[in-house]
């Protein structure tokens, strides 16, 4: 059967026309923004973790913090492509409830806390120690997604900003082909070496 290009261009018209009245797909409450191949985030539990991760790292006057240096991205991007299926979900349960949980122990919001406070809530979630109860309520359920959202975002955090552009080049320089083998080096006080070579 032979179609002409008036009626190609005729059906494709009605096809793009009915994609968009089509009603966009409704995720959740809160407006998904960022969506990666194994979960999804709103735009403030983005936010949220980006500032646990610049109050891991924050930026001073000499050095940029995880802010300037996107680590936020690096963290969803290990969750996403490195972790468990298992972990990847109490990683998102943590971040939906982590300002509920500040919330309940502070009386603020995480994104409005100042740097010391937001600090010291951090601090004293990793000082709790795991639960150990099998049976324990939601709430202490909640708490480990919690605890386990910010000892996952430090360490991913650190590991982030170790292998930076920033590090990498300005901090300890990397050099992927160092030359030839040297036994004995004699290093300056102020050189900068990287341990990482």
């Amino acid at each position: 059967m032979k179609m002409n290009r008036r009626e190609i261009i005729k059906q494709l018209a009605l096809l793009t026309g009915g994609i968009v009245l089509v009603p966009s797909c409704d995720f959740s409450r809160k407006e998904v923004v960022h969506a990666y191949n194994k979960f999804e985030l709103s735009e403030e539990s983005k936010a949220i973790l980006e500032k646990i991760c610049n109050t891991i790292i924050p930026s001073d006057d000499q050095h940029p913090g995880a802010e300037e240096l996107a680590i936020s991205d690096f963290v969803l991007v290990m969750i996403d492509d490195c972790y468990s299926p298992d972990n990847q979900k109490r990683f998102v349960n943590g971040l939906q409830r982590f300002d509920t949980y500040a919330f309940e122990q502070t009386r603020q919001n995480f994104l409005s806390m100042s740097p010391s406070h937001a600090t010291e809530l951090l601090q004293n979630i990793l000082d709790h120690p795991p639960s150990d109860d099998q049976d324990a309520h939601a709430e202490i359920s909640n708490f480990e997604d919690v605890r386990y959202l910010v000892q996952t975002t430090k360490n991913l955090t650190i590991q982030g900003f170790l292998v930076s552009e920033y590090i990498m080049t300005q901090v300890m320089p990397y050099q992927l082909v160092p030359g030839p083998f040297q036994g004995k080096v004699l290093l300056s006080e102020n050189e900068k070496i990287n341990i990482n070579g």
